[in-house]
């Protein structure tokens, strides 16, 4: 089985969810904020491949993009619409930033929602974007939606997206950094060889486990994550 960082983390946090929905195929219904999440994203794969520069501005019809109304009938939120404003308004700031600094050729990411596959090391992932700094150095960006802006719970996936790109497109990640445009703040940190190392010994501990069909229970795990999408009568 191929591993990707969604994998991997519904591992560590249900093993029980883990086998239900990989395992067994059973997946849970799309809710509304996953939903919702699913929509700002593919707003920013949009705002990528439509913004352009012209005569040296940034240009981008905001309302270009119609979003989808899921097979639940749900309805794009006020959330949607603050994060599209604050994204919108935060790249506007970098492309000035940059345009003052005579970097505008950095100002577009170096790839946006592609997939990657590591057949070798049997990994996958899509990153939401990888950008380049004014110092030239590589980042992995990822967009989250949540209104509790809490870095740490995003490192694993920052780091797995590093060890993705090397073994797939030989590209050395010096940093993550993740963007909420919800609440308009983003966070950046350096990836050091620790990291890499932390994150690879996870993998290797949840492929272990699948290899041996090793779904118990972890140290400190309820099935929260199980029971809110499969059984909430217990």
């Amino acid at each position: 089985m191929k591993l990707s960082k969604s994998k991997i983390i519904t591992f560590l946090s249900c093993p029980m969810l883990f086998r239900t929905e990989y395992i067994l195929g059973q997946y849970h219904t799309q809710n509304f904020w996953e939903y919702n999440g699913k929509l700002i994203h593919s707003l920013i794969e949009h705002y990528w491949k439509n913004a352009k520069i012209v005569d040296g501005n940034l240009v981008y019809d905001k309302d270009s993009f119609v979003p989808e109304v899921s097979e639940q009938g749900y309805n794009i939120h006020e959330k949607f619409n603050k994060a599209r404003k604050n994204f919108i308004s935060f790249q506007l700031n970098r492309f000035n930033e940059l345009k003052l600094k005579n970097k505008l050729d950095i100002f577009y990411p170096a790839i946006v929602e592609e997939k990657l596959e590591d057949y070798e090391n049997e990994l996958n992932g899509i990153p939401d974007w990888v950008e380049v700094d004014e110092n030239g150095e590589y980042g992995i960006a990822e967009l989250k939606t949540n209104r509790n802006f809490l870095f740490d719970e995003y490192w694993f996936e920052l780091v797995f997206y590093a060890i993705l790109l090397k073994n797939t497109k030989n590209i050395d990640v010096k940093y993550g950094v993740v963007y909420n445009p919800v609440v308009g703040k983003y966070e950046k940190r350096y990836i050091i060889e620790e990291d890499l190392k932390w994150c690879q010994e996870i993998i290797d501990y949840v492929r272990m486990c699948i290899n041996n069909s090793n779904y118990a229970h972890l140290p400190g795990c309820k099935c929260n994550n199980f029971s809110a999408k499969w059984a909430p009568e217990e």
